[in-house]
Order: C-alpha cells, then structure tokens, then sequence
C-alpha cells in the first residue's frame, strides 16, 4: 500500500514543484537507502559490494540527467518531497519481501493495486486542479497504458521478482528506470543522447548487471561447494 498513497503523492508532487532531472536524482538514491535502512531496521548484512554499485549507480543518474537537454527551476521543497518517496519505497521494498514469502505474487499485486487505489481516492479528489474530462483515443490509450502496462502488469512482475532476489539487488535495478526514461524520450520525442548521457547509461546498466551476476555467481558456487 505504500507504493500508491505515500511513495506516489510524494513523487509526483515533487516532480510540480522542482524540475525533472533534480526529481530523477532524488530518485537515484533508492539503492544506498535501502542498504542503510536495511542495515539500520531489518538488520540484514549489507555487502562492501552493495554500497559501492550503489554509488556508481547514483553517479550514473547524476550523468544521465544532467547530461540531457532537460531544464527546469530546481527547488529544495520538490527535491525533499522525491527524496521522502524514495524512503518509504525502500521501507516498502524490505516489508514486501518479507510477505512475498508466504503470499502468491498474483494475490499480493492484486491487493496492492486495489487497497491502493481506494487509498489514493481521497488525496487524488484534493489534488485535482480541473474536473472536465475530454474524451479522446490518446487519452483512453493513455489510460489504458498507465492502469495495465505501468500498474497491473509492471507490480505482478515486480512481486515476482522479489521473491527470488535481494532488495539490495531489487532497489539497483529499479535505477534503470530513468536510463529508460531518456531511451524513450530519445526514441519517441526526438531528443539527442549526449556523451555524458551515454557515460551515465553505462554506469547505471553495469552497476545493475554487476549485482545480479554476482549474487547469481555466489549462489552457483555454494551450491557447488554444498554438492562436492
């Protein structure tokens, strides 16, 4: 429930008050917050391994969003407000693998999704800045993208993969989002790739790649060693 009426609300009303590159930054965070609240309130062990592609993986973010052509006045309020959503998404990562353990990853999305949306009614009702509704085929598209592709579909897979990785690895691939976000901007709005955009695309998708091959490596060779 968290990840719709606190991480959400607080994310994109950051994204209004600052511009998108800081906002993105903010976000770039997830994986050192993770480690830390895990270590400091779950008292899982956090490898040296972790922190260090945690920061090559906010190095990244900080080259692929300064390195684009986006603009925007940057605010501490907006930066507070994304950086606070990124917190309690790294608390809901931790609490949700823990219950992934005993509940199907089709039971646990569908209920997510639904206590999630009646949760976010009565803040959605405040925020809303005009209530007439033209009807469109890009809007429905629209719709219909962001309720089963960016809703439905991304949560079941990402319940799925919680339950066979580590939030440690969980919250560094989740810094591949914005490395997509300007690969579909460049793709479907035209925008040009810079050099420093390139370099932090490559930081981010390594530093991801680094930590699922290792954690897969580790466990190849104690199976290995537990076998012989």
């Amino acid at each position: 429930m968290l990840n719709f009426p606190v991480v959400l609300l607080l994310q994109f009303t950051g994204v209004h008050y600052t511009s998108v590159a800081s906002a993105v930054t903010m976000l770039g965070t997830e994986p050192l917050v993770v480690t830390l609240l895990g270590h400091i309130f779950f008292h899982k062990p956090a490898r040296l391994l972790d922190w260090l592609l945690g920061i090559v993986a906010l190095t990244g973010i900080v080259f692929v969003v300064y390195g684009s052509e986006s603009g925007g006045e940057v605010t501490l309020l907006g930066c507070t407000l994304v950086l606070l959503g990124s917190i309690a998404f790294s608390f809901s990562i931790h609490l949700a693998q823990s219950v992934m353990k005993a509940v199907e990853a089709k039971a646990y999305t569908d209920v997510i999704i639904m206590t999630g949306a009646i949760s976010c009614v009565p803040f959605s009702l405040l925020l809303v800045q005009d209530w007439q509704i033209h009807l469109n085929i890009e809007g429905i598209s629209a719709i219909l993208y962001l309720s089963v592709g960016c809703t439905w579909l991304a949560y079941r897979l990402w319940s799925k993969g919680l339950r066979v990785s580590s939030a440690n690895t969980a919250s560094i691939l989740t810094t591949l989002e914005p490395v997509f976000g300007v690969l579909l901007a460049i793709l479907l709005l035209g925008e040009h790739l810079t050099l420093t955009t390139l370099f932090g695309i490559c930081l981010v998708i390594s530093a991801a790649g680094i930590s699922v091959l290792s954690s897969m490596l580790i466990n190849y060779i104690k199976n290995k060693v537990t076998i012989l």
